[in-house]
């Protein structure tokens, strides 16, 4: 049986693989794993519009953030994407 963080994990991988956008995956990830945008944006230093903006792709993200969103989803997710991506241009 898989542990919850390894379920979300397992997701993120889903999400990337899919397509479905980092700014709508991520919020639905924090809230499996019961920490909310608001907190994760605020303690990682960012307004909530800031923190989607960032997940948009329109600010690099920091590596406190990264650091941060992989403590709670156990991967960092801009690698995530970033190596599904990779692997469909290989295709």
């Amino acid at each position: 049986m898989l542990t919850a963080i390894e379920n979300i994990q397992q997701l993120l991988q889903i999400h990337a693989e899919k397509g479905v956008p980092m700014e709508m995956s991520v919020p639905f990830l924090l809230k499996l794993a019961g920490k909310g945008v608001e907190e994760t944006a605020t303690e990682a230093g960012f307004t909530r519009t800031h923190f989607y903006l960032t997940l948009r792709g329109e600010r690099t993200p920091p590596e406190g953030l990264r650091q941060l969103l992989e403590k709670r989803l156990g991967q960092d997710p801009w690698k995530v994407y970033g190596e599904t991506d990779e692997r469909k241009l290989a295709q």
